[in-house]
Formats: structure tokens, sequence, C-alpha cells
């Protein structure tokens, strides 16, 4: 079962990516910049949620790579879009620490992947939908469990 705690941090997970697609979606600069820094946010909390449900430990500092490696070992299974999620971390740095705006013409593409690497990871560890995920996973099975999904 998942717990309450890892439960919140999914859906502020998902509440930073839909806060970076509206980002990406307005077509702007200073926008797109947002957009990286939230997307990044997005996927560091949801390895946070991953590591507290897996009971994953990270002492002290980690840096991004070490989130991707940990949660590899943990799961012994190759995570999807590693490559391009590097890269986000990457262009998020440029941007946030040296004022240098990502590339318009790639936004949409980390949106994308990002997407379905949060989708494709969460079923894998969690066994839910990264979409639907709530609070109402903490009742016990039964018709009131059922009414409420639909």
């Amino acid at each position: 079962m998942i717990g309450e705690p890892v439960i919140k941090r999914l859906m502020l997970s998902r509440y930073l990516f839909e806060l970076a697609l509206q980002n990406a979606n307005s077509q702007q600069e200073t926008a797109d910049a947002a957009c990286i820094h939230l997307l990044q946010d997005a996927i560091e909390v949801f390895f946070l949620a991953a590591f507290d449900h897996l009971d994953i430990t990270v002492l002290g500092r980690t840096d991004f790579p070490q989130y991707l490696d940990k949660l590899t070992e943990k799961l012994n299974y190759e995570l999807p879009f590693r490559r391009r999620l590097l890269e986000i971390n990457r262009v998020r740095v440029h941007s946030k620490h040296e004022g240098i705006p990502p590339n318009r013409k790639e936004v949409n593409g980390y949106v994308t992947d990002a997407r379905r690497f949060l989708e494709q990871v969460c079923e894998k560890v969690f066994g839910v939908d990264f979409w639907t995920i709530s609070l109402i996973e903490l009742l016990d099975e039964g018709e009131q469990k059922t009414l409420l999904r639909e």
C-alpha cells in the first residue's frame, strides 16, 4: 500500500508537471525557463516519493544523476529517458545559475519525455497511474472507493 506522504508527493509532482506544461504552452522565453525549472522539480519530487516508498536512504546532498542511479539500482531496472532527464537537468542549471534560456525548439520535447518518464516509472514503482493517483488510494476496497474513483 502506498502511504499518505508518498501519495501527496506524487500529487505535488503531478501539479508541478502541470504548471510546467502551462508554461511550455505559453510560448514565451521566460516561461520556457520556468517550464524547465518546474519539470526538474516535478521529477525530483517524484524521486523523493519513490525513495520513501521503496525505503531508499539518501544521506546529505544528492546530485541529480545519483537519484537516477539509486532508483535504477533498487529496481534492478534501467530507467527510461536517462539521457533526456540529465539533459533537462543540465538545461535547468544553465538557466538558473547562468541565465541562459532553454532552446525553445527543445522545450516541448523535454515536456513529452518527462511525461513519459513519470508515467512509465510511476507504474513500475507504485503500480498506479500517475494521472489518477489520489488520497482515495488510502481507503479500504469497497463500494465507497469504487464510487469515488468513478
